[in-house]
């Protein structure tokens, strides 16, 4: 059994700190913690060792520093808040199918059944409005909690024009606008909960507000069995969306801001204010490196790249924020493309069509399997890490997409069509839902969550921009899923579609294996530096190993997490 960490001497963190450039000198008040603090100036830039990507005494210092600062319930109320995003996005794609099946049948809505083309419309407006949501948070880098606070009232006017609608097009208008809020909401949350924890909570937090999202989609889905055969039940079912983003709104007022960005705005007592608020526990001392290193960190900014089109030419110019943002974007993309939200979005069509019995409930058994191997993610991604439990995932949902392309051919051999009328061989059946819990525990282990990391891959000055770019993939590889599926289901069959999202997966394993380097355990100040050179898979293994060297423990992570 591995012996619990312990922290390196605080001479020996002072040592480090000490070759740091220091706060210009001001006294300030912390209206928080009611004190004053002073803090000398200096005028040496920091040495090489801090430069250095792969420094164990400089650039080690930056987790060690987070590490000493214990997590407590202040530390952990804002990612509870930031949660209320997650079920937000999560109870819209839980609700979405059964809804449109009751708005189908719902005459008052311009006296007319759903058409196929109206259905395609609703499905995807809300995906092209998120697209265009994760692109507004990139083009318009405001405060975190100005965007929290943004999406929540999208949210809630999106919500009310649901409910209210008198016409599909008026409902197709709703759709889109809780489309922006969902885009905005999913950009900044996994973000902001990055910039608050520490290194080594870093992944688990992150995973928390995705586990949020499944969360959402077990409640939908319960609510709307719930309100199955409830008169005009739809309106309720998009009504009662506006709730949690309400709840959310009004804990804005207790939400602090991220201390990287008051740091880099210059607001240094704030900063000191908030981190303070954070960790109760920690000491004036510890406050004080962290405070220095954070602002360190900022020096190194380039200060000119102030506009959004600098932002941007900054992060495709420069040779490792173009890595990180490939990296991002490849795995956003992959995510995506895998099929997973053409499952979701037709898993009920689908079962009924094998013919599976009360196709609604085992939508609920679906999301619970992907909400319970979410959280055994939570668990264990910061200490196996990102990148062994990709490249562990990976496998098993290629094996369970070519197991339903298989059930798929055997279950209707011969033509290319299911049909609901049918009657299928039950074992086939069974496969095909074999097969797609297979897939789907997979999926929430490793890349259901894992490129939601993508913040941690950017350093400050483009980790908006940066986000948003990978998060707009996301969301476009999402609609080009959802509105090919069908033309894909009856062109070249079911069996031919999850073949054809398996041949997919298998190239986004290698860039894996090549091009993925391990976070877990590293500061978002060290991990910027990890790009410099190549993707940076050796020297993010290397440093880790430092790290524990440094810690002066044993090995606690396995060998695999070095792949």
């Amino acid at each position: 059994m591995p012996q619990s960490y312990s922290p390196p001497p605080m001479s020996q963190l002072d040592d480090v700190l000490a070759t740091l450039p220091r706060l210009p000198e001001r006294a300030f008040d912390d209206k928080h913690a009611g004190r004053v603090a002073h803090i000398e100036a200096a005028k040496t830039r920091p040495c090489d060792a801090v430069s250095s990507p792969i420094s164990s005494s400089g650039l080690s210092a930056f987790g060690e520093v987070e590490e000493r600062i214990s997590v407590t319930l202040s530390s952990l109320a804002p990612v509870f808040c930031t949660a209320l995003s997650g079920i937000l996005a999560g109870y819209d794609t839980g609700i979405i199918t059964d809804a449109l099946v009751q708005v189908r049948g719902d005459l008052t809505l311009g006296n007319a059944p759903l058409q196929m083309s109206q259905r395609e419309y609703l499905m995807s407006a809300a995906t092209l409005g998120a697209l265009v949501g994760s692109l507004f948070t990139g083009l318009f880098p405001f405060s975190r909690r100005w965007m929290f606070g943004t999406a929540d009232l999208i949210y809630i006017a999106g919500a009310v024009t649901q409910a209210m609608s008198t016409s599909v097009w008026g409902l197709i208008a709703g759709r889109f606008v809780v489309g922006l809020a969902i885009g905005i909401s999913l950009c900044i949350a996994p973000v902001y909960v990055q910039e608050l924890a520490p290194a080594r909570l870093r992944g688990r937090m992150a995973v928390f507000v995705i586990a949020s999202v499944n969360l959402g989609q077990l409640t939908g889905y319960a609510i709307a069995a719930g309100l199955d055969h409830v008169s005009r039940g739809w309106r309720w079912l998009f009504g009662l969306g506006a709730l949690p983003a309400a709840i959310q709104l009004y804990f804005l007022a207790h939400l602090p801001e991220s201390p990287r960005i008051l740091v880099r705005r210059g607001e240094v007592a704030s900063a000191e204010a908030v981190l303070t608020r954070l960790h109760p526990g920690a000491t004036p001392a510890d406050i004080m490196r962290q405070v220095r290193l954070l602002q360190n960190d900022c020096d190194h900014e380039n200060d000119d790249e102030d506009s959004t089109w600098a932002r941007i030419r900054l992060l495709t110019s420069e040779p490792s924020n173009r890595r990180a943002l490939i990296v991002a974007v490849v795995l956003q993309a992959l995510q995506q493309l895998c099929g997973f939200n053409s499952f979701i979005y037709y898993g009920s069509s689908l079962f009924d069509a094998v013919g599976l019995s009360q196709p609604s409930y085992v939508g609920l058994v679906v999301a619970g399997t992907s909400l319970l191997f979410t959280l055994l993610a939570m668990r264990y991604i910061d200490s196996l890490g990102r990148r062994p439990i990709l490249l562990w995932s990976i496998p098993a949902m290629t094996f369970g997409l070519v197991l339903a392309s298989v059930s798929f051919y055997f279950l209707r051999k011969g033509t290319l069509q299911l049909d609901g009328d049918e009657w299928y061989p039950p074992q086939w059946s069974a496969a095909v839902l074999l097969s797609m819990l297979i897939y789907i525990s997979a999926y929430a282990v490793g890349l259901g969550n894992v490129p939601w990391q993508q913040g941690e891959l950017f350093p400050l000055e483009v980790r908006g921009v940066g986000v948003a770019l990978a998060s707009a993939t996301n969301w476009a590889a999402s609609f080009l899923v959802g509105t090919t599926y069908v033309p894909l289901m009856r062109t070249i069959s079911s069996a031919g579609t999850y073949g054809v999202y398996a041949g997919v997966v298998i190239p986004g394993y290698l860039f894996c294996i090549y091009c993925y380097p391990e976070t877990a355990g590293l500061s978002l100040e060290e991990v910027r530096r990890i790009f410099r050179n190549d993707f940076g898979v050796a020297i993010a293994a290397r440093l880790r190993r430092e790290k524990r060297t440094l810690r002066g423990s044993p090995a606690t992570f396995t060998r695999s997490s070095e792949l």
